[in-house]
């Protein structure tokens, strides 16, 4: 479950993307807290497609707080009604974002349609990018939920 501050933010941000036309998946704990995993999350992580990174951030440019970017990754970083918002854009095909992005089903969050990572997708995008304890607990609770 999510406080209000996380669910506004992330309902508006959402709302922003879906209006423009641009593909985008939850991940992260706020994905894990909509599926059921009690998570306090910290941040909203939200992947889109490399190349629709700078209209993300046209769309999003009123939240906008700074941008950090290597030659494959892009991150816009947010600030949304308090709460911070990190949107990435993986230019690697094989990355854990690129195989989150694939993995995704679409769902909804108070009317707004929203795609999330299956829980037992997050399992795997855990272990690839070395966060081996969250991927334990998570493990713990989809096995435990079966």
């Amino acid at each position: 479950m999510l406080s209000k501050e996380f669910t506004k933010a992330l309902l508006a941000v959402c709302k922003e993307l879906n209006e423009n036309g641009i593909e985008f998946v939850v991940i992260g704990s706020v994905n894990s807290a909509l599926q059921g995993y009690f998570e306090k999350p910290k941040d909203i992580d939200i992947v889109v497609r490399f190349e629709e990174v700078d209209k993300a951030l046209s769309c999003l440019s009123h939240f906008f707080i700074e941008e950090l970017h290597t030659p494959e990754k892009y991150i816009l970083r947010l600030g949304v009604f308090g709460v911070r918002v990190e949107v990435i854009g993986n230019n690697n095909s094989h990355s854990a974002h690129a195989k989150a992005f694939n993995a995704r089903k679409e769902s909804s969050l108070e009317g707004e349609r929203i795609f999330i990572l299956p829980l037992e997708k997050s399992i795997e995008f855990y272990k690839e990018t070395g966060m081996t304890e969250k991927a334990k607990e998570l493990k713990m609770f989809v096995d435990k939920n079966k």
